[in-house]
């Protein structure tokens, strides 16, 4: 029976230090901070990706002794853009950071025209609204979503799982495509 809760005990403590709870975010803040803080020390790619998609710019990628540690992704449309910042540690997504601004008018919607349309409201980057949703994942899983109001989304949500996967299926691709801009 001892031998029974010490081997029990063992186990739970193994698989304890194993996991990450929701909470445990830190080391991934730290890690995420420490490469944004070496970026200039990093060997820089980028790939045009214009071709593919009309409003995405390209892709930059950070590399680490060869291991990609970020990678960039900036998405403009009429609207408001998008900037996007996959982490990795070990060729392993451990958080997405998206910071989406949007814009109080289109911007073709430029004074001269709304004047023209009868408009009294035009284009004004001033007003542009910045959200940010953070997104963390730990040995393949996401454990944390923080969206743009702050608010932490539980796993019981049914868009959780959804997003887990597609930016699991993203990460994926930007891997490939940061191998090929290295060939």
């Amino acid at each position: 029976m001892y031998c029974m809760r010490i081997l029990l005990f063992a186990l739970c403590l193994a698989f304890s230090l194993q996991s990450c709870s929701e909470d445990d975010i830190t080391g991934t803040q730290k890690t995420c901070k420490d490469i944004v803080e070496h970026l200039s020390s990093y060997e820089h790619k980028t790939l045009d990706i214009t071709g593919k998609s009309a409003e995405t710019n390209g892709l930059s990628f950070y590399f680490k002794n060869n291991k990609l540690v970020l990678a960039t992704i900036a998405t403009y449309e009429e609207s408001g853009r998008t900037n996007a910042q996959y982490f990795f540690d070990n060729e392993e997504l451990i958080c997405v950071i998206q910071d989406e601004y949007v814009y109080n008018r289109p911007t073709y919607m430029t004074e001269e025209r709304a004047l023209k349309d009868g408009d009294s409201v035009w284009y004004d980057d001033t007003k542009t609204k910045m959200t940010t949703t953070r997104y963390y994942f730990f040995e393949g899983r996401m454990v944390k979503w923080i969206n743009k109001d702050n608010k932490v989304i539980p796993e019981t949500n049914k868009k959780y799982d959804f997003q887990a996967a597609i930016l699991l299926r993203d990460a994926e691709k930007i891997k490939k495509m940061s191998s090929a801009s290295t060939n």
